[in-house]
């Protein structure tokens, strides 16, 4: 267990995605995966977030989770 950055106890997966801003049909499917098996044990999805060189998505903050 770590830390988020408000320094509650949280979990972390990080899945990296370094190609471009557009989340693809591969990340909506994944987050959506992702979401499933967190609540099956207990763990939710607190955002999926694409960085590139150009910056960065946040599915939580496009409304996408």
């Amino acid at each position: 267990m770590g830390k988020t950055a408000f320094g509650q106890p949280g979990y972390g997966v990080p899945v990296p995605t370094l190609r471009n801003l557009k989340p693809s049909q591969a990340d909506l499917q994944l987050t959506q995966k992702l979401k499933d098996a967190g609540k099956l044990v207990d763990i939710p999805v607190l955002d999926h977030i694409i960085f590139t060189d150009k910056g960065y998505f946040s599915f939580l903050d496009e409304g996408l989770l």
